[in-house]
């Protein structure tokens, strides 16, 4: 079997090589609002973990974030992986022994700890159980159910950290009544939510695409202090777009497939087409969060901060 490196080589040689079909639009350039934080060391006792969606292409892109990922997280440090959906284009998996498996997971990612992940539109093309399943055969990947938590360290009560992973695709009354009592019955000290639409959105989807804001938003805003989503393919932070709400949105739809460009928009303290990855520090007073490119460079740094009960 050829190495990573070697796949990746013959993949930017193919992309290259394919200069005869129609250009893609090149999206816009970054548009930052907010000026970076500057680099702090880290606390050795935080969590740590990194978080992109809309990535199983099996191409050059996905490749590229792969080994960057891999590379910071063997010198920063990563717990675990969160993965926010489109995790198999275009048609999601067949079964739990599509070859898709090893093609665009098992032997692109080389990282040894748990990726969970959560279902995006693409996903349901396919057989969306079957990403359940794999689960029991899978030594990292991770999908218990459509929707679950995700508690760290999962020994300590209360954990610092809970995420709400929600299946934004098939959301009904019983998942909308479970999900607000356990956002209520949460006593964890940060808690974020999990998703594939974003709420709110400054690229080609519009705000609220499939309607649930009515009911997603009363439940998220007093509890949850971020929330992380795909479906737009590019970086960006959302600052308060609720006016008054208290979580910030962070969109990460940046793990392969093919850039969107991004449309203006006074709520984005940052935002960027670019390949990469999102890696949170987390510990009990400060929740740390980087846009990290391809190339391996920061795009981004912000942090929350949170004082002691």
């Amino acid at each position: 079997m050829p190495s990573r490196l070697a796949t990746l080589v013959l993949l930017v040689l193919l992309s290259q090589a394919s200069c005869g079909s129609s250009p893609e639009l090149l999206p816009p350039s970054p548009t930052p609002s907010a000026s970076p934080i500057p680099v702090e060391t880290p606390d050795p006792a935080a969590l740590r973990f990194f978080s992109f969606g809309d990535w199983g292409t099996g191409d050059a892109s996905q490749y590229a974030v792969a080994s960057a990922l891999e590379s910071f997280c063997r010198a920063r440090g990563c717990d675990f992986g969160l993965l926010l959906g489109d995790n198999f284009y275009d048609n999601g998996v067949a079964s739990v022994s599509d070859p898709q498996w090893e093609a665009k997971f098992e032997s692109v990612y080389e990282l040894e700890v748990p990726f969970y992940a959560l279902l995006g539109n693409h996903d349901y093309d396919g057989n969306e159980q079957a990403q359940i399943d794999y689960s029991a055969l899978s030594e990292r990947w991770t999908m218990p159910a459509r929707n679950y938590r995700i508690r760290w360290p999962s020994n300590q009560e209360p954990p610092l950290l809970e995420i709400f992973v929600i299946d934004s695709n098939a959301v009904d009354d019983a998942v909308a009544a479970e999900l607000g009592l356990a956002l209520a019955a949460s006593e964890a000290r940060w808690k974020i939510a999990a998703l594939h639409h974003p709420p709110y959105s400054n690229g080609p989807h519009p705000d609220d695409e499939l309607g649930q804001n009515a009911w997603l938003i009363p439940l998220l805003c007093p509890t949850v202090d971020a929330v992380l989503a795909g479906h737009n393919h590019f970086f960006a932070h959302l600052d308060d777009p609720n006016d008054g709400c208290r979580f910030q949105e962070f969109i990460v739809g940046t793990g392969g497939r093919n850039l969107h460009s991004i449309r203006p928009d006074s709520r984005a303290l940052y935002a960027e087409a670019e390949f990469g990855f999102a890696w949170l520090e987390i510990s009990f007073d400060t929740l740390r969060l980087e846009f990290r490119r391809r190339d391996g460079s920061r795009g981004y740094l912000h942090q929350i901060l949170k004082p002691a009960p």
